[in-house]
Order: C-alpha cells, then sequence, then structure tokens
C-alpha cells in the first residue's frame, strides 16, 4: 500500500484520462467553435452518456477556456509535486 512521506504537499490527486482535441493556434475561431460546439453535442448525447458510464467514465464537454484553466491548475500541481520530490527535467 502506498503511504505518502509526511514531508509531500497534500495534492488532490484524482485519478482521469480524458480525450481532448487541440487545434494549431493560426485556425480560423469559427474552426474552433465549430468543432467545440459538435464534440459537446456529442458528448451531451444519451447513447454517448451510456457508453461511458459502462466503462466506469463521465462524459464532460468543456469550452475551449475551461479546458485551459485545467490544463493550468494540473500544470501547478504538479509542479509543486516535482519540486517538493526534487525531479528534474529530462532531456
Amino acid at each position: 500500500m502506498f503511504r505518502p512521506s509526511p514531508k509531500a504537499p497534500s495534492l488532490d490527486i484524482r485519478p482521469c484520462s480524458g480525450l481532448a482535441f487541440w487545434l494549431p493556434p493560426a485556425r480560423p475561431r469559427l474552426w474552433s467553435k465549430l468543432l467545440q460546439t459538435r464534440i459537446a453535442e456529442g458528448m451531451r448525447s444519451a447513447e454517448t452518456k451510456a457508453r461511458l458510464a459502462a466503462d466506469g467514465a463521465e462524459a464532460v464537454a468543456s469550452t475551449p477556456a475551461e479546458f485551459a484553466a485545467l490544463i493550468n491548475e494540473e500544470i501547478e500541481k504538479w509542479t509543486v509535486l516535482a519540486k517538493a520530490a526534487n525531479i528534474q527535467p529530462q532531456e
């Protein structure tokens, strides 16, 4: 069993996995909006929700701004952990 070190910072660690669509920064905004709208519609469909639930997953359709905020939160969280553990980037 894993027991965290008392020296390690407390973190909210939740198992997660996901699928994200990334577009080049120079893309037309309309493309982003259309793609996000269509994907969100699909994620909200009863069929998609049921198929994901059968695998123990939950459909989440966030906006690009919400997704960016999530990514930034994750970077900040894992940076704290890496610094506390003195983990250095590798090339």
